[in-house]
C-alpha cells in the first residue's frame, strides 16, 4: 500500500498530479496549520508572455488557521484570473481541451479555500483520468495527533507499507527515517524530471501550474509521461 500526502494547493504544479499517480492513497493534509507566509495553498504560477506570474486567491489571514479553515474574502478574483490564464494561454495547441473544464470548477461559489482547491484537482484528476486512487482528506480520519506528528499517524492507520514523498526541503522536514522503520514502512521519493514534459523547451524551465502542460502539452501527452514512472 503506497500513501502519500499533501497539501491542497491551488492549481499545482505536475509533481503534486505524479505523487497521486503513484499512489493507491492520497491524503489531503487539510489539517494542519496554514502557512503564514505565501503559500502555495493560495497562489500558484503561469507562464505569460515568457515570463511567470503568479496568480493570488485573496484569503482572510486573521490569526492561526488551519488550512481547511481558511475563508476566501471575495470572488471578483475568478475573473482575473480566468482572464489572464485565457490571454497567457488561449493561442496554445491544446488550450480547448481542457479550459471550459478548469473554467466551470473555478467558477464554483466555494467559502473554503481548501475545498475551492480540492474541487479543482478532481478536475483535473478527471482530464488526466486518474481514477484509481483512493483519495481521502486527512481532517476525516480519526486522529489523536496534530501536525507533522500525524503523518505517522496516518501511515499507520491505513496500513502504508510505503510513504511516498515529495524530494524538496518542504517535504523532508517532515521525514523521520526512524519512525518509518518502527512502523516498517518504507520510503520511496517521487522525483518529479521537468526535463521529461518539457522536451522541446530551450528556454529555463520553472516550477509553474500543471496548467501550462494541460495547454501546452496536452492530456495525451503529460500521460505518456506518467506511463514511464511506473
Amino acid at each position: 500500500m503506497i500513501v502519500s500526502i499533501h497539501q491542497p494547493n491551488y492549481v499545482p504544479w505536475i509533481g503534486f498530479f505524479e505523487k497521486i499517480y503513484l499512489s493507491d492513497i492520497f491524503i489531503y493534509f487539510d489539517n494542519i496549520q496554514m502557512p503564514k507566509n505565501k503559500s502555495f495553498v493560495s497562489r500558484n504560477k503561469i507562464y505569460f508572455n515568457k515570463k511567470s506570474v503568479w496568480l493570488t486567491v485573496p484569503i482572510n489571514k486573521k490569526g492561526v488557521q488551519n488550512i481547511n479553515e481558511v475563508k476566501i474574502i471575495d470572488n471578483f478574483w475568478k475573473k482575473k484570473h480566468l482572464n489572464t490564464i485565457y490571454h497567457a494561454y488561449n493561442k496554445k495547441n491544446y488550450f480547448n481541451e481542457s479550459f471550459n473544464q478548469i473554467k466551470n470548477v473555478l467558477l464554483k461559489d466555494e467559502i473554503y479555500l481548501a475545498n475551492l482547491n480540492i474541487e479543482i484537482i478532481k478536475e483535473i484528476l478527471k482530464l488526466l483520468n486518474i481514477h484509481n486512487v483512493k483519495i481521502i482528506k486527512a481532517s476525516e480520519l480519526p486522529l489523536k495527533k496534530q501536525g507533522a506528528e500525524s503523518i505517522f499517524e496516518i501511515l499507520n492507520l491505513l496500513n502504508a507499507k510505503v510513504y511516498l514523498s515529495g524530494s524538496g526541503s518542504g517535504s523532508s522536514k517532515y521525514i523521520n527515517q526512524e519512525v518509518l522503520k518502527k512502523f516498517n514502512i518504507k520510503l520511496r521519493y517521487c522525483n518529479t524530471k521537468l526535463e521529461k514534459y518539457y522536451s522541446h523547451q530551450t528556454e529555463k524551465i520553472e516550477i509553474v501550474s500543471i496548467l501550462d502542460l494541460l495547454f501546452c502539452k496536452g492530456v495525451n501527452n503529460i500521460l505518456k509521461v506518467f506511463q514511464t514512472l511506473r
